[in-house]
């Protein structure tokens, strides 16, 4: 994905806006958007009487949806953005509290320092304001430094981070009609492995309060492996079976292991209509 407002950008503010009561008034973005949209997505967004302009800067897009005030923020001025801050460092005090809505449409997984990335976002937003984030999941590996996983967001975005009312959603990058909103891990008890497929991840948040760190532990690990319940541990019989599974699967092309990885997800994830909710 590139850096910037493509359509499923457009349907995360807009999804947002229905729920999380999205205040406008004062945004910060991590860079200057620009406006990515194919010809036929152009087509599909025309009936919104938008500025869709592809290939300009969102700025007046921003705007037609309710923006106020903008201020992109960017460690380097080559694209003119309103503020030069680098955010692999802490930034300036007198941005604390100054946002009432964070976006970030791909750069999160250019940045090498991530938990600063998050204690940036936390120390920019004022109370109640609304953090939305698009970035990659998987099957774009080299893209970035990173790839994320719904665990990374649902842990990062908590309440002891300062956050609440954090929701996931997967989005096929091909495909951008059907969302799939995922459960926190924690909640389901188990781990989220996505099928194999190219994926973007969104996340929409609230800060609740300030915070002077960071801190993080995968789910499954703080609920459920440290207590000795390691339920990845199997049995002396199951291990056979496993590893019979596992010959077989490979003489079948590995296509067993990738339907019950496929089978696992659905169970964990809601498929979302996105189109019949917000009319793109």
């Amino acid at each position: 994905m590139a850096m910037g407002v493509d359509i499923a950008g457009l349907q995360l503010i807009l999804l947002a806006k229905k729920t999380h009561g999205l205040d406008l008034s004062d945004v910060a973005t991590l860079g200057r958007q620009m406006i990515y949209f194919s010809p036929k997505q152009l087509q599909r967004v025309a009936h919104l009487g938008l500025p869709v302009k592809a290939e300009s800067y969102a700025e007046e897009l921003l705007r037609a949806l309710g923006a106020a005030n903008l201020t992109s923020l960017d460690a380097s001025d080559y694209e003119g953005a309103d503020v030069i801050v680098d955010f692999n460092k802490p930034l300036p005090l007198t941005l604390a509290g100054s946002f009432s809505t964070y976006i970030d449409f791909g750069s999160m997984e250019h940045i090498f320092d991530v938990r600063q990335v998050i204690l940036n976002i936390n120390h920019i937003l004022r109370e109640h304001g609304t953090a939305l984030i698009l970035t990659i999941c998987d099957g774009q590996a080299g893209h970035g430094f990173y790839q994320y996983s719904p665990e990374f967001f649902y842990t990062v975005f908590s309440e002891a981070n300062g956050f609440a009312n954090t929701n996931v959603y997967l989005i096929d990058a091909d495909a951008y009609r059907y969302w799939y909103k995922v459960d926190p891990p924690s909640a389901l008890g188990r781990r989220v492995m996505t099928p194999v497929a190219p994926l973007l991840i969104a996340c929409v948040t609230t800060k609740r309060h300030g915070v002077g760190d960071i801190t993080a532990v995968q789910s499954d690990y703080a609920n459920c492996y440290w207590r000795g319940l390691d339920e990845r541990k199997p049995t002396k019989k199951l291990g056979k079976l496993a590893a019979r599974w596992a010959v077989l699967s490979r003489y079948a092309g590995l296509f067993g292991p990738l339907v019950g990885r496929e089978r696992r997800f659905h169970a964990a994830a809601k498929i979302i209509d996105i189109r019949a909710m917000i009319g793109i």
